[in-house]
């Protein structure tokens, strides 16, 4: 499994709303390309920052996504986010359940 970190930079006053548009747009949207396995979003409680993990099955699907879709998503988040910015992936050979 591999998972993919993303920090934003949230516009003034857009903590609340960021990870209810995650919930009710991004991740129906992430749905729709191949491997995606699950996304966790948060916002800092001063509502300053986002940050975003999405987890994939393989490294090819990730990757792909981060070319051909991570544009898509920040189209659905462009009216809450000033920047973006791509940690990159990390890999997982855990198999249990927390």
């Amino acid at each position: 499994m591999f998972a993919g970190i993303v920090t934003f930079l949230l516009k003034t006053g857009a903590g609340p709303e960021f990870t209810m548009a995650i919930e009710m747009n991004v991740i129906p949207l992430l749905c729709t390309h191949k491997g995606f396995l699950d996304q966790i979003a948060l916002d800092a409680s001063d509502g300053k920052l986002g940050f975003g993990i999405s987890f994939w099955d393989s490294k090819e699907n990730a990757e792909a996504h981060q070319r051909s879709g991570f544009g898509d998503v920040m189209n659905v988040l462009k009216s809450l986010v000033a920047i973006a910015f791509w940690w990159g992936w990390g890999e997982s050979n855990s198999r249990h359940a927390v």
